[in-house]
C-alpha cells in the first residue's frame, strides 16, 4: 500500500511468541508490537499491528545424561550409581521425562578388582534429544598387600606365652583391619608351638634351642572383607 517514493517502513519487532513450549511443525507464532517508522509513516496507517504464522518450528534441545565415574574396595558393598544431566533449561529437571534413565553395573560385591562399565540408557523426554554417556566403576584390590613380623628375641627355657613378634600387614585400603591366625599350608611346620592373640604371636610351649634353633610357622591375614593373604615365617 506504499505510494511512491514515500519514506514508510516497518519497525523490526524484537519477538514473536509460540503457542507453547512444546517440539513440533506447523506451531503458532505471534508477533506483535508492529509500527510504521518513516519521515512518511503519519500519512498511513497499519491494517494490523500484529501477525500470525502456522509455520513455525520448534526442534529438540540436546540432553546428555552422563553415568557418574564411581569407586569401591574389592568385596564392599557396591557405591550408589548416579548421573549427571547436562542441557536442560529455564530452570527444568529430571521431572521432564516421560520415562526415567536406568542406570546399572555388571560389578558386585564379589567381583574382582578391575574396571567395570557403568550403563545408562532408556531416558525419554518430549522436548529433548537425549544421548548417554557410560561411566566405569573402579573395583580396587582389597586383599593384604603384605605380611609382617616385627619379631623379639626368643631365648630358651622360658615359660609358654613369650611374645616372639607382632604382626601388621598393608592393604590398597587405607582404611582396612585385619586379623591373623595360624594356617595349614607350607612353611606350617611349627605352627602347634605358637599362638596368636590379636596381632600378638605368643609361644605355646618351652623352646630349647639344643633341639631346635629355628622354627616355620604360616600366618594368614584376613581383611574385614574376608579377603586373605598368607605368609611364611622363620622365628
Amino acid at each position: 500500500g506504499k505510494l511512491g517514493t514515500d519514506n514508510v517502513a516497518l519497525n523490526n519487532p524484537s519477538t514473536g511468541t509460540y503457542d507453547n513450549k512444546n517440539v513440533a511443525a506447523s506451531k503458532s507464532v505471534v508477533v506483535n508490537g508492529i509500527t510504521l517508522t518513516g519521515a512518511d509513516a503519519g500519512n498511513y496507517v497499519l491494517s494490523a499491528t500484529s501477525l500470525n504464522s502456522t509455520n513455525g518450528i520448534i526442534t529438540t534441545k540436546p540432553l546428555a545424561i552422563t553415568a557418574d565415574d564411581k569407586e569401591m574396595i574389592q568385596g564392599t558393598t557396591l557405591p550408589a550409581l548416579t548421573l549427571t544431566y547436562s542441557g536442560f533449561v529455564n530452570g527444568e529437571n529430571t521431572s521432564q521425562l516421560t520415562t526415567a534413565a536406568n542406570v546399572s553395573t555388571t560389578a558386585n560385591s564379589s567381583s574382582l578388582a578391575g574396571n567395570y562399565p557403568i550403563t545408562v540408557n532408556g531416558a525419554i523426554a518430549a522436548n529433548y534429544a537425549i544421548s548417554f554417556v557410560n561411566g566405569i566403576l573402579t573395583i580396587k584390590p582389597g586383599v593384604p598387600t603384605g605380611i609382617s613380623l616385627a619379631a623379639v628375641d626368643l631365648y630358651e627355657n622360658r615359660p609358654a606365652g613369650i611374645l616372639a613378634g607382632t604382626l601388621s600387614s598393608t592393604s590398597l585400603d587405607p582404611n582396612a583391619t585385619f586379623t591373623y591366625t595360624l594356617v595349614s599350608g607350607s612353611g606350617d611346620t611349627d605352627n602347634a608351638l605358637f599362638d596368636i592373640a590379636g596381632n600378638q604371636l605368643k609361644t605355646k610351649t618351652t623352646l630349647n634351642f639344643q633341639q631346635k634353633s629355628t622354627y616355620s610357622i604360616r600366618v594368614r591375614s584376613t581383611s574385614q572383607y574376608g579377603l586373605s593373604l598368607d605368609k611364611q615365617f622363620n622365628i
